[in-house]
């Protein structure tokens, strides 16, 4: 398995616990392990997106096999409480 770090924006209309929640089943769901989650706080965002001006930053630390980044990424697309996220391989 290799490291990985997911990086969320968040609306902050939803629930932002429930989705955090949310985001760690759908890594483990396609076996990942969450390492480490850190919360960045509220941040203003450098546009709109959605009509939405601020966003809940988060840090995932995990380690999943490769072919799960393509699922786990689907699955994150289609994620209500997500405005935007990142996946990149850690060396």
């Amino acid at each position: 398995m290799k490291n990985y770090e997911l990086i969320t924006i968040l609306k902050e209309s939803e629930s932002v616990d429930e989705t955090v929640k949310t985001v760690e089943e759908i890594i483990k769901r396609y076996n990942g392990q969450v390492s480490n989650q850190e919360t960045w706080g509220r941040k203003n965002l450098s546009y709109a997106r959605q009509d939405i001006n601020t966003g809940s930053y988060h840090l995932f630390q995990c380690k999943m096999p490769a072919e799960s980044v393509k699922e786990v990424s689907r699955e994150l697309k289609i994620q209500g409480g997500l405005l935007q996220f990142m996946i990149k391989a850690v060396a």
